[in-house]
């Protein structure tokens, strides 16, 4: 069996979804909205340590449409002052195309295609975890959560370009 990261949101609650599709050899880590700070050269280090004890060949980047912090940025709030919403918050207000849409539920599914999309770039550009994904030894992957008809659909991630 083949063990997968996930990357989440905890206030989403999709381990379970997950695990329906996936299996049980399914490992997760949290940040509010899936907003990952993969600068940080510690939080890193530590994701590549359980990588390899966990001999994890799969890493996918998890956005729910739905989630409460992308909701937040589609409505120009920072309710609670974290990083995720001023992440998101900058990709709603910085993306051209995702300010012209006018369609509430097309807009939230865009800022979760570009925040995963952020976050694979940030992971092929770590120099940790870059080199692993890039000679294939890890796969990443991105998926959307559709939380109303419980489908995942898949991001194409051209990690080539």
């Amino acid at each position: 069996m083949m063990n997968r990261l996930f990357l989440v949101c905890p206030d989403c609650y999709m381990e379970q979804p997950i695990r329906e599709k996936f299996g049980e050899n399914s490992f997760f880590l949290t940040a509010l909205g899936t907003a990952f700070d993969l600068s940080e050269f510690k939080l890193m280090e530590e994701i590549n340590q359980f990588i390899r004890r966990e001999d994890v060949k799969e890493i996918y980047l998890v956005n729910d449409s739905q989630c409460t912090f992308i909701k937040s940025a589609l409505a120009n709030e920072v309710r609670f002052d974290t990083k995720a919403e001023k992440i998101l918050l900058d990709i709603c207000n910085s993306d051209d195309l995702i300010k012209d849409i006018r369609d509430q539920e097309l807009k939230s599914k865009k800022i979760s295609e570009s925040n995963v999309y952020r976050l694979a770039y940030e992971l092929m550009e770590s120099a940790i975890l870059g080199m692993k994904i890039s000679e294939g030894e890890i796969n990443l992957k991105g998926l959307i959560y559709n939380r109303k008809d419980k489908t995942f659909q898949t991001l194409r991630l051209d990690l080539n370009a």
